[in-house]
């Protein structure tokens, strides 16, 4: 009789270690069919249902808290036993890596459909030198990104019409009678403005040198090319014509802006020179100004050239009488100024250190020593205005755009921007990382 019962309790033994491999199993196999349930649902929230905000929550909190009964129940029959297999298991077994996952899943494919450029920007970092707007259109030279496109109708929401690809630095754009005028490093391009979708080189024009800058009047280009010198070029039927040529000895032209057939040209550690260039084939100086600094921006205002100088702040030239420019005053800033823009009586600079400066000029264009400064993230390189925005070019943090009624208050990042669930998603990733590491304790502790 003894052997028989012991035979018996080693039988309920094996049943009962038999039972909980059993339900251990079935719970391993509902924590991983979560965790897949996780991946699906925030593949397909963010795509191709395209959730974002509430929706996107709410949709969430279903597969959360909804979803696992009919797991549980419906697809793989666990039967319900208070105590063992009760709601609590049901909602709390694989709940921290479903979460995990769904958050990650959701943002990486919305993140890849909202910016489609993610991978060339992954490979080439923004470094936007300078951009142009014509039209509700941001034409944007973005460095080692090449040229693009952009609809900027909508302030809040810009998106990419096209994207033009170089084997250089994108450095310089301008539009001008709808044709569009890019430079790269060693090559000038017209570019094809008739399908934005998909601009196009219509033709390039290779120089020895880089490009430092450039200018466009009347279908003359003007490249400052270093030592190489001012390079003028008629692009009349999208053709390159070399007309003629400046240069001056020991000398680097680093800047050159046109206005009314007068070319002024800005010397690196020297000053300007004013060029007549009436008839490109034969430019002739009309002036020279010593003046501290590298002229690196121009901005002509009536009779008065505002000089954007580096490390010697801003000049302002009285022009009245080119053959004799006569200084006016000079304005320093802390770091180097990379432009200068005016807009009405304001004085916009761009400074390396500082961010943007703005000062009221009066009739006397006396600046008021109560300036304002917007901060912003990155280098301040170039400026342009339209419609009381201010848009800036900012190196690899891209562009900024301020809005001038408000200039210098700063209450928001203006270059912080978020997906799904913005910074939330981060808080939430830890709370969800928290919650696997329990539930992994907890299930290796049960075996």
């Amino acid at each position: 009789m003894a052997k028989k019962k012991k035979y018996i309790v080693r039988h309920k033994v094996k049943e009962k270690e038999e039972i909980k491999k059993k339900e251990l199993s079935m719970e391993e196999k509902f924590y991983w069919s979560k965790a897949i349930t996780g991946l699906l649902s925030g593949i397909f929230g963010a795509w191709p249902i395209q959730l974002v905000g509430w929706w996107m929550f709410l949709y969430m909190m279903c597969f959360l808290f909804i979803f696992p009964f009919f797991l549980s129940f419906v697809i793989f029959r666990i039967p319900y036993k208070k105590g063992k297999w009760d709601w609590k298991n049901i909602l709390k077994t694989g709940i921290g890596v479903n979460f995990f996952i769904f958050l990650f899943a959701s943002t990486a494919i919305h993140t890849i459909i909202i910016y489609p450029e993610w991978e060339d920007q992954l490979h080439n970092p923004a470094d936007t030198n300078n951009l142009f707007i014509s039209d509700d259109i941001m034409y944007v030279a973005d460095g080692s990104n090449g040229f693009l496109i952009l609809n900027n109708s909508n302030i809040n929401d810009r998106t990419l019409i096209g994207k033009f690809k170089m084997n250089e630095e994108a450095l310089k754009v301008i539009v001008d009678n709808d044709t569009i005028y890019l430079s790269g490093e060693k090559n000038f391009y017209i570019i094809n403005s008739s399908d934005l979708r998909q601009p196009e080189e219509i033709n390039h024009y290779n120089t020895s040198e880089i490009i430092l800058d450039f200018d466009v009047a009347n279908k003359i280009a003007y490249l400052a090319n270093g030592k190489e010198g001012l390079i003028i070029l008629s692009t009349e039927g999208n053709t390159f014509e070399r007309l003629g040529v400046f240069k001056l000895e020991n000398a680097t032209i680093q800047s050159v802006h046109i206005d009314n057939q007068i070319a002024f040209l800005g010397i690196k550690n020297q000053g300007i020179v004013i060029l007549n260039v009436s008839q490109p084939s034969n430019p002739y100086i009309i002036s020279q100004y010593e003046l501290g600094g590298s002229p690196n921006a121009f901005y002509i205002n009536g009779t008065v050239a505002f000089i954007s100088a580096s490390d010697q702040g801003i000049h302002f030239l009285n022009i009245t009488n080119l053959y004799s420019p006569d200084l006016i005053r000079t304005l320093n800033t802390t770091g180097n100024s990379t432009d200068v823009i005016i807009e009405k009586n304001m004085l916009y600079i761009s400074d390396n250190i500082e961010g943007i400066i703005r000062y009221e000029l009066n009739s006397d264009l006396v600046p008021d020593p109560d300036f304002k400064i917007h901060q912003i993230n990155g280098i301040a390189k170039k400026m342009f205005i339209t419609q009381n925005y201010l848009y800036v070019s900012e190196g690899n943090k891209g562009i900024i755009i301020i809005d001038l009624s408000d200039f210098g208050n700063q209450s928001e990042d203006e270059t912080k921007k978020s997906i799904s669930f913005g910074q939330g998603w981060i808080f939430f990733s830890f709370i969800s990382v928290g919650l696997i590491v329990i539930g992994t304790k907890k299930k290796i502790k049960n075996l």
